[in-house]
């Protein structure tokens, strides 16, 4: 896996979703969009990078109905309801 490899999932239209792509070095990195793809950010202009050959996993947490903007927002948003919230399996991964 890396910054070229596109994750994709199924979600309900109108939804947003959380990519949350941890790993076991304690890195973890969430993508929130409308898409039912995403890949992951290129971290070096935070002076950050992934980490070569670390394993880790990934999952979606999907909200529906629900936008970028109220969920990438405060947590006292009441914009989201959580209690739509879906989950994906967790999967297991490799960087490159």
């Amino acid at each position: 896996m890396g910054l070229d490899t596109t994750f994709s999932w199924s979600t309900a239209d109108g939804g947003v979703s959380e990519l949350v792509v941890t790993t076991n070095n304690h890195l973890s990195v969430i993508v929130i969009t409308s898409a039912n793809s995403a890949r992951l950010p290129d971290l070096t202009p935070f002076t950050a990078s992934y980490p070569v050959q670390a394993a880790g996993s990934w999952h979606v947490i999907a909200f529906s109905p629900a936008t970028v903007d109220a969920l990438a927002g405060p947590p006292t948003s009441t914009d989201v309801d959580v209690s739509s919230a879906a989950w994906s399996g967790s999967r297991s991964f490799s960087f490159r």
